[in-house]
């Protein structure tokens, strides 16, 4: 619970850094980036914001309790070791991706990254050898293409929402929506390819 908070509040300065940056870049190929100011301004604002809330966590009792608590080392249960911890979550990642199809929601997409990120730390934690960490680092680099791509464009629609843009700026916003979805369609079409390549890896590895 306590990392799911911190990591909440890292998400919410994370996710603007990388959306100011990505716009930054890509209005810069957009002719009508110039009606685009106010938006970022706000997007900046907000950025600032959440730093705060950030920097005040981490200079609160709540965040030192937090770093005694890691200091621990925390323990497996009976007749585990790192190796079958590896195992089991790899499993629980191959398990979730058979699941899917071509038509899986952005949200279960969203939820496979997420295992196969844990799938890529338990393996390093273990010694797994290269070709396996690689490929899942790949396939999380696939979904998380797709993720920022979603949140972007959930992300411009608000933003816009908020500002007192003309008709330039809705442009503006429309063309960098059109980017956000090809990127969603890029990554949806290749990430079932990364999974094979992926599966094939674990399945040598965790035999």
């Amino acid at each position: 619970d306590e990392l799911r908070w911190l990591g909440a509040l890292l998400g919410e300065v994370r996710d603007r850094d990388v959306l100011i940056e990505y716009l930054v870049h890509e209005l810069a190929t957009v002719e009508e980036a110039a009606a685009f100011g106010a938006v970022l301004e706000l997007l900046e604002a907000e950025r600032q914001e959440a730093r705060k809330r950030l920097v005040k966590a981490l200079d609160s009792p709540r965040y030192a309790t937090l770093l005694a608590e890691l200091e621990r080392i925390p323990s497996l249960s009976e007749g585990a070791d790192l190796q079958y911890v590896a195992a089991g979550d790899y499993r629980r990642l191959r398990k979730a991706a058979r699941a899917l199809d071509v038509d899986a929601a952005d949200e279960e997409l969203h939820r496979l990254r997420i295992r196969a990120k844990r799938a890529r730390y338990a393996a390093e934690a273990a010694g797994a050898r290269k070709r396996f960490v690689n490929r899942a680092k790949d396939l999380q680099d696939v979904l998380g293409e797709h993720q920022d791509a979603v949140v972007a464009e959930e992300q411009i629609r608000d933003l816009v929402s908020r500002v007192r843009g003309t008709g330039r700026t809705a442009i503006a916003a429309g063309r960098l929506i059109e980017r956000q979805r090809r990127r969603r369609s890029e990554a949806r079409r290749a990430w079932p390819k990364t999974w094979n390549r992926l599966e094939r890896a674990g399945d040598a590895e965790w035999r």
